[in-house]
């Protein structure tokens, strides 16, 4: 079914689920796949101009059933996007769909998974930013707590977009204060407090720091 997904860039938070895929459309193309062998020699192609593959797909869409079966059939996890460079890690996280990111992490049907789930957590979009960044800028705390349980870096910064770091961004992004006061990047011990307000200059700008 469906991961639970929180909206994703220019939306603000809505907590809703993804709706439901009936089962048909899993048990279908459960059937392609294990009969129709040859099939399996598109999972990894890509989509229009963009470059995304099936897996992209379905990971910005939080189907996270899906993902699982296109990686047991041979799905790349660390594919990049023509137009960015995100991956099926990056989509997901940004859509704060914390089951699907979960999964990613998890690497089922690959051989060496943690060494996958480092490389994931380490890749970055044409703009420098990580999977991290995405959660933090649209404000996905849950999202954000499997990135950096797994080990994701919460002080990488992202030179594409003045070499913020994931607490940066939370401060900076669609929903600032909330992400302020409840990310989960401020119960650290390392960084400082922040009272529920983004301290800066040029708020309006969107560009406040805590």
């Amino acid at each position: 079914m469906g991961g639970a997904c929180q909206g994703g860039p220019g939306g603000a938070d809505q907590s809703q689920h993804t709706p439901r895929r009936p089962q048909g459309d899993i048990v279908s193309l459960q059937d392609l796949l294990d009969e129709a062998p040859e099939l399996q020699l598109i999972v990894n192609s890509r989509v229009g101009a963009g470059g995304h593959s099936l897996l992209h797909v379905a990971a910005a869409g939080g189907s996270t059933d899906i993902c699982e079966l296109l990686l047991k059939h041979g799905a790349d996890l660390t594919a990049a996007a023509h137009d960015g460079g995100a991956t099926p890690l990056i989509l997901a996280s940004a859509r704060g769909c914390v089951d699907t990111v979960r999964l990613l992490l998890s690497a089922p049907h690959v051989a060496d998974g943690a060494r996958l789930r480092a490389q994931q957590l380490r890749q970055r979009t044409a703009g420098g930013e990580s999977a991290l960044h995405a959660a933090a800028k649209f404000g996905h705390t849950s999202v954000v707590g499997a990135l950096l349980a797994a080990g994701s870096d919460a002080d990488a910064r992202a030179p594409g977009s003045r070499n913020m770091t994931a607490l940066m961004f939370a401060c900076n992004g669609v929903r600032a204060l909330a992400a302020c006061s409840a990310s989960t990047l401020l119960q650290r011990p390392e960084q400082p407090a922040c009272s529920g307000t983004c301290r800066g200059s040029q708020t309006a700008a969107g560009s406040a720091w805590c």
